[in-house]
């Protein structure tokens, strides 16, 4: 499990302190991550790879598929499709 710091929560009438989970990974250097781990997980986004829970990419993507809608499908697909072509055009320029 990570360590949990301290962090005071600002912007409200008074101010109250939460426990906020620092990311369980390692850094180059070999140093704890001073990243907040995200919301569910022990690590950061940089260090989502070392949790041994994480799904592998192909899941993940089975995963995403299985919450979209046909249109949302749809949409995606223009949208890479409009991506294609605007990069062939600025590189035709």
């Amino acid at each position: 499990m990570s360590k949990r710091i301290w962090r005071r929560v600002l912007g409200s009438r008074r101010s109250e302190e939460v426990y906020v989970a620092r990311c369980s990974g390692t850094t180059k250097k070999g140093t704890q991550c001073r990243l907040k781990a995200m919301e569910g997980s022990d690590y950061c986004a940089i260090h989502i790879t070392e949790d041994p829970r994480a799904p592998s990419g192909s899941e993940a993507i089975e995963e995403l598929e299985s919450r979209l809608t046909e249109k949302m499908k749809t949409i995606l697909g223009f949208g890479i499709a409009a991506g294609i072509v605007l990069s062939a055009l600025i590189k035709k320029s």
